[in-house]
């Protein structure tokens, strides 16, 4: 039994790319496409990773409102404030995590905030760190939905 899901993956430094598109809405054959991302490393430019997922997202999605979790472990070398607003003004949430040397000065002003209007960033010290996060996840909801998966 396969399962449904919409989801998709924005790899980006200097430049931005759709590694997996919302496209792809089984969740076994999203499982199997992350298992190809490789970190590229190189520059850092959030406002080209926010507009390529405002695109994509006005494309592809098949949901009303989307949740967009932008990782980034580095400075933006362009301002994404513009793009991040129009994100937002769309219905979507922006969840901002910044790893090891994140500028938090550019992450927290473009998040999305909760109900009593704290913004959804997150500082996490590194990636250690954040693998004990990803772990975490996997083993808490992933490996339910990866048992039934054959590749």
């Amino acid at each position: 039994l396969s399962m449904r899901r919409s989801a998709g993956v924005i790899t980006f430094s200097s430049s931005a790319d759709v590694d997996i598109s919302l496209h792809h809405r089984d969740t076994c054959e999203f499982f199997r496409l992350t298992d190809n991302i490789t970190y590229s490393g190189g520059g850092t430019d959030i406002r080209r990773a926010i507009y390529l997922a405002n695109s994509h997202i006005a494309m592809d999605a098949v949901h009303h409102h989307t949740i967009i979790i932008l990782l980034t472990d580095g400075a933006s070398s362009t301002n994404p404030t513009q793009e991040a607003e129009r994100l937002r003004d769309s219905g979507n949430k922006l969840f901002t995590v910044g790893i090891g040397r994140y500028d938090r000065s550019q992450l927290e002003p473009i998040s999305s905030t909760d109900s009593t209007g704290s913004p959804l960033f997150y500082g996490i010290t590194d990636f250690k760190a954040f693998n004990n996060v990803v772990n975490y996840l996997h083993k808490a909801f992933g490996n339910g939905m990866q048992q039934n998966c054959k590749y």
